[in-house]
């Protein structure tokens, strides 16, 4: 092993090690693109009154409220409304 790969892997570790902590998920990235596919933009409120999520899931309400936002429709996310809007509610309530 070179003594590059040698000071680089500890980095990788701890970065893959953080990731696994937060759940690894990319439910959070994948409702940011279906928000962006729906046409909310980035400065419009997304879901449950948030920005729209860009980062991987940190916590099970960001899990909770992209699966919401991952199975609405476009005219169910904006404005919050129908099975969309009760799902989010579920997830201020856990």
């Amino acid at each position: 092993m070179s003594w590059k790969v040698a000071l680089a892997l500890p980095a990788l570790v701890t970065s893959l090690a953080a990731l696994a902590a937060c759940g690894g998920t990319d439910d959070c990235v994948a409702a940011a693109q279906k928000m962006s596919s729906c046409g909310v933009s980035q400065t419009t409120t997304g879901a449950g009154g948030m920005p729209p999520m860009a980062m991987p899931c940190m916590t099970p309400f960001d899990t909770c409220e992209a699966q919401c936002t991952n199975t609405a429709s476009c005219s169910e996310i904006s404005p919050p409304q129908g099975a969309y809007a009760t799902c989010l509610k579920h997830c201020q309530q856990r």
